[in-house]
């Protein structure tokens, strides 16, 4: 037999249209994979959790208009018109633009979790077998009865493991975790044995194999095979020849099995070296952020040029359940891998475990640098202002000059003296404070923080005396750093929403601001946007600057209607901040993101990404469900970059026009419980984001997630959670 036989299309063309439509997980059940999407997915976007097609009806209360989900009652779009949804790239290396967006495979979002799309990372591990003693680098299972080590045999200038003697599984575990939250490869040569005799089964995959195993354990049982999150096993080849004709009894495969399930198999010639690449990277699963395995098999002779048989798509793990705080998965979550070995089946070659850099929007790193939670004592707030209560966060990156090697970080934020919760029986007032550090510490020395307010008054909130403040109440501070080509700071522009008599909120701006958290802001703003006949309220004002073109800047904020949830809205801006006539536009609507987004959206965040491929829009967002539970999510829209003559320098081009937005496909991105953000004692809810570039260092974003906790006793706190995040990709 020559060549390779790939079963598991027939199993992956099980998966009806209406199933992929309802959900996934049917899908996942019966195959173990993820079907290819239907046409009208990739037009439409995926159906949001919670959402109907076809008349079926939503959960919570929605209903279905038009094969979307909206609130009961309230399923008119927001004025303005429909948020259009755009069309999803199709294919990520075939070198076309399936989707028509002007950008091809790797330089569209929706690849970003395709292998080909990954950069390479660094090695893990690489064993070639020729060591002494294997038990340096890798623990034989199981640990408390360890065996001796596997047979090795010299076949041309290398070293395969040949097994075990006798019939039992047996496993070699590499002694650290293996981080695979932004992808990962391993590669590895083996060869199926031509056994002198059969298998225990005839005509099934022969019960002697070899097998490189991704485990959430780290240990085994005697005589009993590893946990496989996912393996992939090469199975021996038996045959008899009577009278002349040659039948095969057990047929040499490559298996890739979970739980010891199969989910693919591809047939492969016996005495005939392979190499089989099994690449892993961050992909959504049922909405969720998961990751998800390809596999190649490619004999090894054949040009490294020369694609092998593929299968893929296969659900590994969902990232919030990967191992982490391990060796090796410190910062990145992971898995064990190991090899595992029954009988003489198959000889094992040299494996090569490589971390892959994927775009993983669910990846983040807490901690940054030394750095910890931040709360009013850490940040050294005055009680009279800021005792109670502070969030809404806004944070830039900066040098003072082009000589400094670590930036500094301006934080503005909102703060009262009295607790937000008050507000539900009478107005409560807020301040907007700023603090400065070059350490991101998490001590009060580290930080520079206003000992009174940079706007606002001291107190903000007098409910407490009885009184009212003689200051209007303003809040939802945003920061607009502008910076040299050096990342050199040159001048502070603050957006913030101001309380009126009405109890309403109008968007003001106020330029030139000192960069001093010791001195009064200079002015009170002028105002830009207030509220109409859209919307009744207005807040969270976010500054994005168009970057060339003709200027300007786009304003993002959260819409607050007089029925329905609140969403997402932008307008276009002048070079002196004024209000372009005709711009104002939503942007993003509950019934875009789907369920968690049912009780609306708020707190807008925009970060511009150019390339030689185009420009990318990121806006995250705070997505309230019916239920009150707040979650961080992300949209993305993106522009080709325009052609340029030979020898010109592509780059994305100015945001003149907004792109369509779709919603990430696993958001939520973080829940106010995520380990990543910390001990949650009680009742956590994301109140707000501040999301930031960082000067000197390319692709990294900085986070801070306001929370607040309710603790068991009833104690109401705030804090402010450092993250980072590696952003590559499209």
């Amino acid at each position: 037999m020559t060549g390779a036989d790939v079963r598991g299309a027939a199993r992956r063309s099980a998966c009806p249209l209406g199933v992929w439509l309802a959900g996934v997980a049917a899908c996942a059940a019966l195959a173990g994979c993820w079907e290819t999407p239907p046409r009208r997915w990739y037009d439409g976007g995926p159906v949001a959790s919670g959402a109907c097609d076809g008349g079926l009806c939503c959960d919570g209360g929605l209903c279905c208009d038009g094969g979307r989900c909206c609130e009961d009652g309230g399923c008119d779009e927001p004025d303005g018109g429909v948020v259009p949804l755009r069309p999803r790239e199709r294919v990520c290396d075939d070198g076309l633009d399936n989707n028509g967006n002007g950008l091809i495979d790797c330089d569209d979002f929706d690849c970003a979790d395709h292998a080909s799309c990954c950069a390479d990372g660094l090695v893990v591990f690489q064993e070639d077998w020729s060591a002494p003693d294997l038990t340096f680098q890798w623990d034989h299972l199981p640990r408390a009865t360890p065996t001796s080590p596997p047979v090795r045999v010299a076949e041309g200038e290398r070293t395969m493991l040949r097994g075990w003697p006798d019939s039992e599984p047996h496993a070699l575990l590499w002694n650290s975790c293996v981080p695979l939250a932004l992808g990962a490869e391993l590669r590895f040569d083996a060869v199926a044995t031509a056994r002198g005799s059969v298998c225990r089964d005839w005509y099934e995959p022969c019960d002697r194999y070899a097998a490189v195993v991704l485990s959430p354990v780290a240990d085994t049982l005697p005589g009993q095979p590893l946990l496989d999150d996912l393996a992939v096993r090469v199975h021996g080849d038996a045959r008899v020849t009577t009278g002349g004709t040659e039948t095969v009894i057990n047929q040499a495969m490559v298996r890739v099995t979970q739980g010891e399930q199969e989910l693919a198999r591809v047939l492969i010639d016996p005495e005939v070296r392979y190499t089989i690449a099994l690449r892993v990277t961050p992909s959504t699963h049922e909405g969720t952020a998961s990751l998800r395995a390809d596999l190649e098999v490619r004999e090894a002779d054949r040009p490294p040029e020369e694609v092998g048989q593929t299968v893929g798509g296969f659900f590994v793990r969902a990232q919030a359940t990967l191992e982490r705080d391990v060796s090796g998965c410190l910062d990145v979550g992971g898995l064990y891998a190991g090899i595992e070995m029954t009988g003489d089946g198959a000889r094992l070659g040299p494996v090569r475990a490589e971390t892959l850099a994927c775009a993983n929007p669910s990846q983040f790193h807490d901690r940054p640098n030394g750095t910890a939670t931040l709360t009013s004592g850490s940040l050294g707030v005055p009680a009279s202002y800021g005792g109670a209560y502070i969030g809404a966060p806004s944070l830039g990156s900066s040098f003072n000059s082009a000589s400094d090697a670590a930036p500094r970080w301006d934080l503005f934020f909102e703060a009262s003296n009295e607790p937000p919760e008050l507000a539900l029986v009478a107005p409560v007032g807020f301040a907007i404070s700023h603090a400065r550090s070059a350490t991101f510490g998490a001590l009060s020395t580290d930080w520079s923080t206003s000992s009174t307010p940079r706007l606002g008054e001291d107190p903000p909130s007098c409910l407490a005396s009885g009184g009212g403040c003689a200051d209007e109440s303003v809040r939802d501070p945003f920061l607009l750093v502008r910076r040299d080509a050096g990342d050199v700071l040159q001048d502070f522009t603050l957006a913030f929403a101001a309380r009126l008599p009405t109890g309403a909120h109008t968007l003001r701006i106020e330029e030139d601001v000192s960069f001093s958290p010791s001195v009064p802001l200079g002015g009170n703003g002028v105002p830009v946007i207030t509220p109409d006949g859209a919307c009744r309220d207005l807040r969270d004002p976010a500054l994005l600057a168009v970057g060339g073109g003709t200027g300007g800047y786009w304003l993002f904020f959260t819409c607050i209607p007089d029925a329905g949830p609140s969403y997402l809205r932008a307008a276009r801006l002048e070079n002196d901040f004024s209000l372009r006539a005709g711009t104002v536009q939503p942007v993003l609507t509950p019934s875009a993101v789907g369920s968690l987004a049912s009780g609306g959206l708020f707190g807008p965040e925009p970060i511009l990404r150019r390339t030689a491929a185009g420009s990318t829009l990121q806006l995250w967002f705070v997505a309230r469900d019916g239920a009150g539970n707040t979650t961080l999510g992300l949209a993305t829209g993106q522009l080709p970059a325009a052609a340029v003559p030979d020898g010109g320098v592509a780059l994305g081009p100015p945001l003149e026009v907004l792109p369509p937005l779709a919603a990430y496909v696993a958001n939520p991105v973080l829940r106010g419980n995520e380990p990543v953000l910390g001990v949650c004692p009680g009742l956590c809810r994301i109140t707000g984001a501040a999301v930031s570039d960082t000067a000197g260092v390319t692709d990294q974003l900085r986070f801070l997630i306001a929370r607040r906790v309710v603790h068991p006793g009833g104690a109401v706190t705030s804090d402010l959670v450092p993250l980072t995040q590696m952003w590559r990709g499209p």
